[in-house]
């Protein structure tokens, strides 16, 4: 279905425990990523790379949680707090803007912002 579209899907295989790309990669923008280089396979991030698409890596010191943002538009995102200043210094010398928001309690839950979202309208890829 997705090919008749025009769309190729493209496969990682996740480590361990994980259950989705989440907690792992966030597309910023067509060909902006944000990624948790822990939970990406090497293969998939170097075919990201031979794509166009440029990796900002989350800082080793950051809480994982951030990745599981949502790009509220090209360049924006809306981020729980946790996000240490070398990941943010990353996002800023690309013009990525981001807005956070405590999201501790709901993190209970099991899921960050994008895992408690759904988008109403997608503009076509």
């Amino acid at each position: 279905m997705l090919r008749r579209q025009g769309v190729e899907l493209l496969v990682a295989e996740l480590p361990g425990y994980d259950l989705h790309l989440d907690f792992s990669l966030l597309m910023i923008d067509r060909d902006v990523a944000l990624v948790n280089p822990m939970g990406l396979p090497y293969l998939f991030m170097q075919d990201l790379k031979s794509r166009g698409v440029t990796l900002i890596e989350i800082d080793g010191g950051d809480d994982p949680i951030i990745i599981n943002s949502l790009a509220i538009a090209p360049g924006k995102l809306l981020m729980p707090e946790g996000a240490g200043n070398r990941t943010l210094d990353q996002l800023a010398a690309r013009g990525i803007t981001w807005t956070t928001i405590a999201y501790d309690q709901m993190l209970k839950n099991g899921g960050g912002i994008h895992c408690s979202t759904t988008p109403l309208r997608r503009d076509p890829a």
